[in-house]
């Protein structure tokens, strides 16, 4: 009887064995998979915040070019605004005592602007007078914000007056210069 009861509870502790085998392979595979999910589920969270930030960069870039293109614009003048800058230039001869005459305003389009919708305002104008307010308007127009390119300054003495007793030359200067002008789309 005791070898009959030992094989007995042999046998059950086999199977029991048999048993707990099962589960811990049953329980490693489940856990295994558990990880590689967790794996998995953490480098796509990595991969979305990496996208997540390069589209905010690429966001903050499209602002900051935006930013960029409004201050470039800035040193243009605008497609509707060639009538304001000859009133500026206007202001700047009267701002400097002296006495303008525009005497034309042309536009080109010359071929390295061309790509940005842009042509240049060539304006010729003529002043008279001291040549310390000659002066002074030429500095006013070399720093002026947009960007002026003075072609062509010719100077000329038109006469010498005697007022309250000192002695005051006028000139006469011819300015050419160029201005770069959004074109009208």
């Amino acid at each position: 009887m005791t070898k009959t009861k030992t094989k007995i509870l042999l046998s059950f502790l086999i199977i029991l064995d048999l048993c707990l085998v099962a589960v811990f392979v049953v329980l490693y595979i489940f856990t295994k998979n558990q990880i590689t999910d967790t794996i998995n589920n953490t480098n796509q969270i990595i991969t979305e915040i990496k996208r997540q930030e390069t589209l905010s960069l690429m966001k903050k870039d499209v602002e900051d070019s935006k930013n960029y293109e409004n201050k470039i614009y800035g040193y243009f003048i605008g497609a509707d605004n060639v009538a304001d800058f000859l009133k500026t230039v206007e202001g700047l001869v009267a701002s400097s005592s002296l006495k303008d005459d525009i005497q034309s305003v042309d536009y080109e389009s010359p071929s390295t602007v061309a790509s940005v919708n842009t042509e240049l305002l060539r304006v010729k104008v003529s002043v008279e007078g001291e040549w310390k307010n000659i002066q002074y308007f030429l500095k006013l127009v070399e720093n002026y914000p947009l960007k002026i390119d003075i072609r062509n300054l010719s100077l000329n003495k038109v006469s010498d007056s005697v007022i309250s007793g000192r002695k005051v030359s006028i000139w006469s200067a011819n300015v050419d210069f160029m201005v770069v002008k959004l074109r009208n789309i």
